[in-house]
């Protein structure tokens, strides 16, 4: 805390790629296939444009402000404006880190632990990221290129266990039924990769700088083609109509697949490998939170300020009294990242160049 240590643009690379694995992802197909079936997945178009905005932006700062962390590079160039903008983007980054545990709290005790009270699995939940962002973000990269296998287990299992399931036909016709939920869907998914903003934290821990949006692009990619792929695949075992009625369209897959004796139920092992997931992207955006504030109030290593960003992660998480309300604030994050913050960067921006006129 309260420092970045030099991670490579590989262990950044698949940083990108987990974060497009965690519980607003794998709930955005909903959103993709609700009331308009195949023709949905034409939304994520609106997230790739939106994610390509926010990578040419931070390589805009990583390459204006290299030898400095986000929140200070905003505050350089103007105190009043940078401090106001810093801060909302690390009440974002903890917002976001609250939204993904919670989908997996939510998930989780729905489909395994339906007696064990809610607050208990977060406050486990809020205890573990804030022991694992803890250690920094040369860690949390490490420990990511570790859960890279369970993402490829989980979706080879997925796809060889539902493989008789597979027709083709399932996904047609391809036809825009419901304008207004393509719209949703557009906006669901600018939410979702609105999650990239967390690259501005990662910039100044690059250890390439000058080639580091490509690395992220490359991620973006790829991460988008399995979103596509997968959700496309879905539809072709389960039907367009039957989709649109799943929320969790990942663990429904799995709850297909029959491995035999050995593992009685598969949505088990999807769960355990899937909190691995979890725990790593809402560690991370824990560690962007704390770092943030850490660059707000000049401070180093401060762990009382660490886990106090812990705690408002656990009270966030209890404040969520169910998957409706989980959307709904879900919804209302995305139109702040529509309209918000890119009018402050920009403003600053523009501030920060008729500043250096003036000199």
């Amino acid at each position: 805390m309260g420092s970045s240590k030099i991670i490579s643009n590989r262990e950044i690379f698949f940083l990108v790629l987990m974060i497009q694995q965690s519980g607003l992802f794998w709930l955005l197909p909903y959103f993709l296939v609700r009331g308009n079936g195949t023709a949905g997945l034409g939304a994520v178009l609106a997230g790739i444009l939106a994610a390509i905005c926010i990578i040419l932006i931070g390589r805009y700062w990583g390459r204006h402000m290299p030898n400095m962390g986000f929140v200070t590079a905003l505050r350089q160039r103007h105190a009043e404006i940078g401090t106001i903008t810093g801060l909302l983007f690390c009440l974002w980054y903890l917002l976001f880190a609250v939204l993904i545990l919670y989908s997996f709290v939510d998930a989780a005790q729905k489909q395994l632990l339906p007696d064990t009270p809610r607050i208990v699995l977060c406050a486990v939940i809020a205890l573990l990221t804030g022991w694992m962002s803890k250690g920094g973000l040369e860690a949390l990269a490490r420990l990511n290129m570790l859960c890279i296998g369970s993402i490829v287990l989980m979706m080879t299992v997925s796809i060889a266990g539902t493989a008789d399931l597979f027709h083709p036909e399932y996904a047609l016709p391809i036809q825009i039924q419901n304008t207004a939920q393509m719209q949703e869907a557009a906006v669901h998914s600018v939410f979702c990769y609105s999650s990239l903003l967390s690259v501005f934290m990662l910039y100044p821990a690059s250890a390439d700088k000058q080639t580091m949006h490509k690395w992220v692009l490359a991620a973006v990619g790829i991460g988008a083609l399995s979103l596509i792929v997968w959700t496309a695949y879905a539809l072709s075992v389960l039907g367009q109509y039957s989709l649109q009625a799943v929320l969790w369209i990942p663990i429904h897959l799995v709850r297909m697949v029959e491995i035999g004796a050995l593992i009685d139920q598969t949505e088990s092992l999807f769960m355990v490998l899937w909190m691995a997931i979890v725990m790593t992207i809402g560690s991370m955006f824990l560690w962007c939170a704390s770092e943030g504030v850490h660059q707000l109030v000049k401070k180093q290593a401060n762990p009382y300020l660490h886990w106090g960003i812990a705690l408002l992660v656990f009270l966030g998480m209890t404040a969520i009294e169910n998957t409706m309300v989980f959307l709904r604030v879900e919804a209302i994050l995305a139109k702040v990242m529509l309209l918000f913050l890119p009018v402050m960067l920009g403003l600053i921006a523009v501030l920060a160049m008729k500043r250096r006129k003036r000199e």
